[in-house]
């Protein structure tokens, strides 16, 4: 015999579900089209439309056929709903059909596909537990009103569970896949008879596939890590006998084990090269924002053995990541903060001050907004000495685009020399490039274009002869997402083969 679940219970668990499912979606997306904006803005459209859908149909539902079998009917096929994004993937995934489509398109045709089919059942039952409080005494306000309350815990619960719970543990397709159980033992719970064994034999099923991929991952060709972690989706591989650190489907750092101290990036090696051109102090002082492998911290420790220096990496699995698996030592030469890069430059004393700032953040499709601004630079240069230099990398079309020439034109507001480096990216053939903005506060003659070797350091640009007008951005505007689109439309994710 089959069981019945009260309306409020119900509606809690349809909207637990439904952001569980939400957030894991979103974060399977981001391996082949990042975790940016565009993502996270297509995931979150995608579910409010196959709500509505989903609320009409089992509107229309719950005019015909209000019984326990058909709840049990709509949670089996939601089960099935949440299960198919791993048949899915074949479809949206990095070697899908749907590769080839900018990324904002591809994040947009891929979040309904994949998302869809599940929150359809599970909206259909929100009008059928309606329905069935409805007919209780109590009056139709009082009910309704008790209903959008469970509906908001749920996804308060949803929300918690799976972002500091579920996808830190079980990563996000194990997330769909509990998801996926839980729904189908609720399915044969509220079935009768052979329904009840099909459903709770499809729940045991997605147990089984769970657990396999948590031990198949292992044996994937050349993976030898990867975790879900509360900003990232960290995987670690190696490839050409080299160890690469992928964060949310793009390489961010590589580490050749045959060869001590090797800079795997042009952008690195300008940033040391830059470094020893400067009139250094015996004991320098250096800030690194932006650890990911650690390999131009290391470097530098390498290189001045007395300087102190300060790496700002938000991500601590990223840290345990490079210590597992990029021989990153422990304890390490420098010292290691965990804490959003802007809130530990506001918290540092104002007597502190660094001989070069070095800002690696900008790597891949998320540019995170707030450390793009006037307001944060401006604090950050508080903390620049006045012989010092700021470095900073970031990619953007060939030749400059509107981003570059909005950053720059935001540091010439707070720094009296701006110069742009620009090194064509000569594994790629979609229009981008990465350039490095040079910021101080006084010439220093060993910088100029005359004294450096374009070969290794590439091209100098003029921050005035960008060929893009750009806009200082600030904390009320700073509108990093559209200023990237151009090179965001013609970039595919590739990882481990850049």
């Amino acid at each position: 015999m089959g069981g019945e679940i009260a309306p409020a219970a119900l509606v809690f668990l349809v909207s637990l579900c439904t952001l569980c499912l939400e957030l894991a979606i979103g974060r399977v997306l981001s391996s082949s089209t990042g975790g940016g904006l565009f993502t996270w803005t297509s995931t979150v459209g995608a579910a409010l439309i196959f709500l509505s859908l989903g609320s009409v149909w089992g509107g229309r539902l719950a005019q015909r056929e209000k019984t326990p079998w058909t709840t049990a009917r709509l949670l089996f096929g939601a089960s099935l709903g949440s299960s198919w994004p791993l048949l899915g993937l074949v479809i949206t995934g990095p070697k899908g059909p749907l590769s080839g489509l900018p990324i904002p398109l591809q994040s947009l045709v891929s979040a309904p596909l994949l998302l869809g089919p599940a929150v359809l059942f599970l909206s259909a039952l929100l009008p059928i537990a309606a329905t069935f409080s409805l007919e209780d005494s109590g009056g139709p306000g009082r009910i309704v009103g008790r209903l959008y309350a469970w509906g908001s815990m749920g996804c308060i619960a949803g929300s918690f569970l799976a972002g500091f719970l579920l996808i830190p543990v079980l990563g996000a397709q194990g997330t769909l896949l509990g998801c996926s159980c839980l729904l189908a033992l609720l399915s044969g719970w509220t079935g009768k008879g052979p329904w009840t064994t099909r459903a709770l034999v499809w729940g045991l099923c997605c147990l089984l596939l769970g657990l396999s991929l948590v031990f198949s991952a292992h044996r994937t060709p050349g993976l030898l890590f990867r975790k879900e972690s509360a900003y990232h989706s960290i995987e670690v591989r190696e490839w050409e006998g080299q160890r690469l650190l992928a964060l949310d489907g793009m390489v961010h750092s590589r580490a050749d084990r045959t060869l001590k101290n090797d800079l795997g990036y042009d952008y690195e090696r300008l940033f040391v090269e830059l470094t020893l051109r400067l009139d250094l102090p015996s004991n320098p002082s250096f800030l690194c924002l932006g650890g990911g492998g650690y390999i131009l911290p290391r470097y530098l420790a390498d290189l001045f053995p007395n300087a102190q220096i300060d790496v700002v990496e938000i991500d601590e699995e990223v840290t345990l990541s490079a210590h597992r698996f990029l021989d990153l030592p422990n304890p390490p030469p420098f010292q290691i903060h965990h804490q959003d890069a802007r809130r530990f430059v506001l918290a540092l004393s104002s007597q502190r001050r660094y001989d070069v700032l070095y800002v690696d953040i900008f790597k891949g499709l998320t540019v995170p907004w707030h450390l793009c601004t006037q307001e944060f630079h401006l604090e950050l240069a508080r903390h620049l000495n006045p012989h010092g230099i700021y470095l900073l990398n970031l990619i953007d079309q060939d030749q400059g685009g509107p981003f570059l020439a909005s950053m720059a034109l935001t540091l010439k507001e707070v720094f009296p020399k701006v110069s742009v480096h620009w090194f064509p990216d000569a594994t790629s053939h979609r229009n981008r490039a990465t350039f490095i903005l040079v910021s101080t506060f006084q010439s220093f003659p060993s910088l100029t274009e005359t004294n450096l070797s374009r070969g290794s350091l590439g091209s100098i640009i003029p921050w005035e002869n960008l060929p893009h007008r750009g806009m200082v951005l600030k904390d009320s505007y700073a509108p990093v997402d559209r200023l990237l689109l151009p090179v965001i439309w013609n970039l595919s994710l590739e990882p481990f083969v850049e």
